[in-house]
């Protein structure tokens, strides 16, 4: 940062966090004018200071050579006409005196910096002489009222500009410094309502170089400026500087810390310990809350400050001041968090048992809070504490996210009448204006930044604290899914996505998600792996009953509700579906039986595939969890173990027939070959459960018409592609590699059934069938199942080739039990019987009956 550009790069540095540098306002536009006008220009100045009287014409080429200060040369004749426009000229106009010595402020900075300060060469007597003379000019031009607020502020810069010359002496700078302090006490009206990044600049400026006491006196004054009474200002936050306005507080305590330390000399180390103890008088509970927030403000920069200016040695003297300096800085930031908390309890409102609720109904707190939150934010390396970690939090999830005042402003409106709504105004529509404003503020664009804060203060604190903020976050975010649900069914067909107030919301939203994750990240790899999170984690799914009842207030219900179209509740639980099998291990089977599943099965028939998927694949999951905590000794499974088995049996049964319900539609085939191909490697050998879900797919594709396609026009080998299947003809290819896969006490029975689907097809369909089964069965490299498969596969041809053709095809498995006769298997030898009774033993019957 340019020492002679302090003005600009504090407006830059207030700015959001990851913007980047802009040019000046004040840099000069178009091109440079030509001499003649320049020398004109000082002409009409000169008539200007000659006359004693400004009108516009001399206004105009002031303005001139104002708005090209930086290029154009100023000499010390134009030097004096500048001075003698401040003291010497008159002008009817207030406000036209007060630009035209607004400009003349501006050359003459200019001017100082050139002779004075951007140069390595001696100046010159006469110019050390016009300085004197500057001074005393810009005093007594500060005596005549009424004045200008533009001409105040581009004076206190000037003076400031005028402090660190190094050829006045110290008498003259005190002097000069005294002129800031009672121009700040004197003129806060003023000041606060103008360009205060000039104002801060020319304090900045007037601090870099004196005694410690008289800089004292300066910094003193400043954090004071908005402890105003004046009910009639507009302001836009009376209660203490405008967020932007802290930050450059805070930037410019930053500035001066690194500034003032790089002297390294002992005067430099009384000036800052002067001024740590002066932000500390300001910090305390005696001052007005104004005074305290830009006091923290001035803390937490001049802290990061002087962290920055550490070289790393710690041996010095200067290096362990300067150590000590910083823990004090570091302590009166706790000590103010503390007392802002200890503020905010009192206002803590319990609604709910295990559920704490706070109220910013003070808007000088809020202030507060947000300026704290912004200060920790942009102070990086800083001492864990648990007052820091609460503060960051409360602020962030009870104010910068918080969409509360939307979701009122709605219910506001819905309970009133319409004919009230149209002549007042509607909540809702100035609730989403504030909203609007709240985005486009620098508040909102330190979200990230106040997040990143927020998880580094996390990890350190005790255990006590990590549970308060984790039940903080839980809160919000159902808090937030509970409230947005609301609001989107009740508002019908919702926001316009493209509308200022749908992009307003979904910024929040967006950040609002990022956040979470971000924090629940941190929060996994403190401690991974833990039952009790992914309890707390279950607990907050919603019940079944909500999901799939009406969200909004009783006396809104629509009666057109359904749970598959409500956009938020889907993007809400497709989260959770997507989440969960990262630790479902932790969860217990009675929550996962009782909780988990219901939601699951619900969302197996959900119209959107990602969702549909999600539910699949959940299920998939569960499966193999169980399958890694039997597996290994199946045999000797303890009871518990089989308590398992028998949870994972009965929802595998319940799991086909909700997939095949909406299959073809809904159901996605690959989701379905996805959640068989789990049930038949993870199930028991010889489960009843899988002898059922095989029944379920023949039945299921005995009802479904096949495709009316010739065998020549079936592509074969590499030709042949899924999609160009019908929905009979992919799930007969499904059973047909399902023989590959089951166990062998299940084969028979899948055999069986299997040639009895088949032989149940119209002829051409039954002769496509029995291809796919020839490469099915050629494409297999199981030995130990193709004794059985291939007379199996042989004696299904036969019976293809020898059995009557049928005058229209059976449509379902009860038609073909009464028409046909009953086929079997021999389970030894693989061969087809057909009018051979099979009957099922009871002991199958009863197991089957225990998964139903």
């Amino acid at each position: 940062m340019d020492l002679q550009n302090l003005e600009d790069w504090l407006v830059v540095a207030s700015g959001p966090s990851s913007s980047t540098v802009q040019p000046s306002a004040k840099q000069a536009r178009g091109h440079v004018p030509a001499a003649w006008q320049i020398t004109e220009g000082w002409g009409k100045i000169r008539a200007c200071v000659q006359q004693g009287l400004l009108d516009s014409s001399h206004a105009e080429a002031l303005s001139l050579i104002d708005l090209h200060h930086k290029s154009v040369h100023v000499a010390d004749p134009q030097v004096k006409l500048l001075l003698g426009l401040l003291t010497k000229v008159r002008c009817d106009s207030v406000e036209l005196l007060g630009l035209a010595r607004a400009s003349s402020a501006r050359i003459l900075g200019a001017w100082v910096r050139k002779t004075f300060l951007n140069t390595s060469a001696k100046p010159l007597k006469q110019a050390e002489e016009l300085l004197i003379t500057l001074l005393e000019s810009v005093r007594n031009s500060l005596h005549e009222l009424p004045l200008s607020d533009t001409y105040v502020n581009q004076a206190i810069l000037l003076l400031g500009l005028v402090c660190t010359v190094p050829q006045i002496s110290d008498d003259q700078r005190d002097a000069c410094q005294s002129v800031i302090t009672l121009e700040l006490l004197a003129r806060k009206h003023v000041i606060v309502q103008g360009e205060l990044s000039v104002v801060l600049a020319g304090v900045g400026y007037a601090m870099l170089m004196g005694h410690s006491s008289s800089i004292s006196s300066v910094l003193s004054a400043t954090l004071s400026l908005w402890n105003l009474n004046n009910e009639e200002l507009n302001l836009g936050d009376a209660e203490g500087p405008p967020l932007r306005v802290s930050l450059m507080i805070f930037h410019l305590l930053e500035y001066q810390g690194m500034a003032i330390f790089s002297k390294k000399n002992i005067s430099a180390l009384s000036v800052l310990a002067a001024i740590v103890t002066d932000i500390a008088q300001k910090t305390s509970d005696t001052s007005p809350p104004a005074t305290r927030c830009a006091a923290f403000m001035a803390a937490a920069g001049l802290r990061r400050g002087l962290t920055q200016s550490r070289t790393g040695s710690s041996n010095s003297p200067a290096e362990q001041e300067m150590q000590r300096l910083i823990l004090s800085l570091e302590m009166e930031l706790i000590r103010t968090c503390e007392n802002a908390l200890r503020h905010l309890e009192r206002l803590k409102m319990h609604s709910a048992p295990g559920k704490i609720y706070w109220s910013f109904s003070e808007a000088a707190l809020r202030h507060v809070h947000r300026c704290m939150a912004l200060a920790l934010a942009r102070s990086r390396g800083l001492l864990c504490h648990p007052s820091f970690l609460q503060c960051l939090a409360i602020t962030l999830l009870t104010d910068v996210l918080s969409l509360h005042d939307l979701y009122s402003a709605q219910i506001e409106d819905l309970r009133r009448p319409l004919q009230d709504v149209h002549q007042s105004g509607s909540a809702l529509g100035f609730a989403m204006e504030r909203l609007e404003s709240h985005v486009d503020s620098s508040l909102f664009h330190e979200v990230g930044a106040i997040a990143r804060a927020m998880c580094e203060q996390y990890k350190p604190v005790t255990e006590e604290y990590h549970n308060r903020i984790e039940l903080l976050v839980w809160q919000f975010t159902q808090d937030m899914f509970v409230g947005h649900r609301t609001f989107t069914v009740q508002s019908g067909t919702g926001l316009s996505r493209e509308g200022k107030e749908a992009i307003a919301v979904e910024k929040v939203l967006i950040s609002s998600f990022m956040t979470v994750v971000v924090f629940f990240s941190r929060a996994i790899d403190t401690k991974p792996g833990t039952k009790a999170a992914a309890r707390i984690f279950a607990g907050f799914l919603p019940p079944y009953n909500s999901i799939i009842h009406w969200p909004g207030c009783p006396e809104l219900y629509n009666m057109a509700y359904d749970w598959s179209r409500d956009a938020v509740l889907t993007t809400h639980l497709s989260f959770y579906l997507r989440v969960f099998p990262s630790f479902l291990s932790n969860i217990p089977e009675i929550t996962f039986s009782n909780d988990v599943a219901p939601v699951m099965f619900l969302y197996l028939q959900h119209p959107t595939v990602l969702v549909s998927n999600a539910a699949h694949a959940l299920f998939v999951h569960f499966l193999g969890l169980e399958s890694l905590g039997t597996s290994s000794d199946r045999t000797d499974a303890s009871k518990s173990e089989l308590g398992q088995v028998s949870l994972r049996e009965k929802l595998s049964v319940y799991y086909v027939e909700r997939a095949l319900e909406t299959f073809p539609g809904v159901t996605p085939f690959d989701a379905l070959v996805y959640g068989i191909a789990a049930i038949s490697k993870t199930l028991p050998p010889g489960s009843p459960a899988t002898l059922h879900c095989i029944n379920l797919l023949v039945h299921k594709a005995s009802t479904l018409k096949p495709m009316s396609t010739s065998v020549k026009d079936v592509k074969k080998g590499a030709e042949k592609d899924l999609d160009d299947l019908g929905d009979a003809e992919k799930l007969q290819l499904l059973l047909l590699h399902l023989i590959g896969r089951v166990d062998l006490q299940v084969l028979p029975e899948l055999l069986r059934q299997t040639a009895h689907l088949i032989l149940g097809l119209p002829p051409q369909a039954r002769t496509v069938a029995l291809e796919n089964a020839f490469e099915v069965v050629a494409g297999s490299s199981d030995y130990t199942r193709k004794p059985i498969v291939i007379p199996w596969l042989q004696s299904v041809a036969y019976l293809v080739t020898h059995q009557p053709p049928q005058s229209a095809p059976q449509t379902s498995l009860k038609k073909q039990s009464a028409s046909e006769e009953i086929i079997s298997l021999n389970p030894s030898m693989g061969i087809i019987t057909v009018g051979e009774q099979r009957q099922c033993s009871v002991r199958q019957q009863q197991s089957l009956q225990s998964c139903l």
